[in-house]
């Protein structure tokens, strides 16, 4: 019996069932855990240096592998056994290696982190933010992709990396929009010292704006006391359209499809997170953009 669940197991891996008998597979108990398992193994972050071969031997030691089989294969039972051992070990690893510490926004979502020193950082939607906990207070650097609005404390100087560049502040409050090949920096209160990949650097007060766009910079200025995402309403100034899609993907998790022709436009506007059709009709129609939409998908007419 035990035999035939190892083949059982190692068919369904490679995808070598029966359709019937896979489906009632995934459909049991042991089905579900092994798809958690799975799931669970692939948002797992392993570091580059991590040595799988040791961990290997490691189990090895522990006799959780079935030597029998002279494909290895492992009994749905040990098989839990072992990948609990991996995803333990992984972890604890992972966890000693490092003490980053990663927020993440979903679709639609504003989120809020306090940082060790009390400031804050607001992730706007599909965005995140990593930071190393434990030398929070020798250097206050976090990494971030995507949108995020920061309030920092008086201290030492606080570093902001994202793949377009790095911003310096000492205590402020700014607006950062990072993705690739585009950078904008909106500074509220303070002062905020913006140096680009270029190694261009550009020194922003209350009001003043900096944006890196397909390594052309442009500065301006805005109202500080103008609404913004934190409530509710997204606002651009010449911001390439693309750029702008993905806002509304990340806002409302809409999928645009026939989007390279656009790829040159630019869009300057606004559109609120209330409604999406409204939102997406407020942005195409001011560009003139035919569209049909289904479900969430967005197809341009060309």
């Amino acid at each position: 019996m035990k035999d035939n669940e190892d083949i059982f197991l190692a068919k369904w891996l490679n995808n070598n069932i029966d359709k019937d008998d896979k489906k009632n597979f995934n459909d049991s108990v042991e089905g579900k855990i092994y798809e958690k398992i799975i799931t669970i193994a692939d948002e797992l972050e392993i570091p580059e240096d991590f040595n799988a071969e040791e961990l290997f031997n490691k189990i090895q030691q522990q006799k959780l592998i079935n030597r029998k089989q002279k494909t290895k294969l492992i009994s749905l039972n040990t098989f839990y056994k072992v990948a609990a051992f991996i995803l333990l070990f992984t972890s604890i690893f992972y966890f000693w290696k490092s003490n980053d510490v990663i927020y993440k926004s979903n679709y639609g979502e504003k989120l809020t982190i306090s940082l060790p020193d009390n400031s804050k950082v607001t992730l706007n939607s599909k965005s995140s933010i990593t930071f190393n906990n434990e030398n929070w207070d020798k250097e206050r650097t976090i990494y971030l992709e995507g949108e995020a609005f920061f309030e920092v404390k008086k201290g030492e100087k606080f570093t902001v990396k994202t793949k377009e560049g790095s911003i310096v502040v000492l205590g402020t409050s700014f607006n950062v929009n990072s993705s690739d090949s585009f950078l904008e920096v909106k500074c509220f209160t303070g002062k905020v010292n913006v140096l680009n990949k270029n190694k261009t650097n550009k020194i922003l007060t209350k009001g003043l704006a900096t944006t890196l766009n397909n390594n052309k910079t442009e500065n301006w200025s805005f109202d500080t006391q103008e609404s913004s995402w934190k409530e509710g309403v997204s606002r651009f100034r010449e911001v390439p359209l693309l750029k702008v899609l993905l806002a509304l993907e990340s806002q409302f998790s809409f999928k645009f499809k026939n989007v390279e022709k656009y790829k040159n436009e630019k869009f300057t506007g606004a559109f609120s997170h209330e409604e999406p059709k409204t939102a997406l009709k407020t942005v195409l129609e001011a560009m003139d953009i035919k569209y049909t939409i289904k479900n969430n998908n967005i197809v341009l007419l060309k």
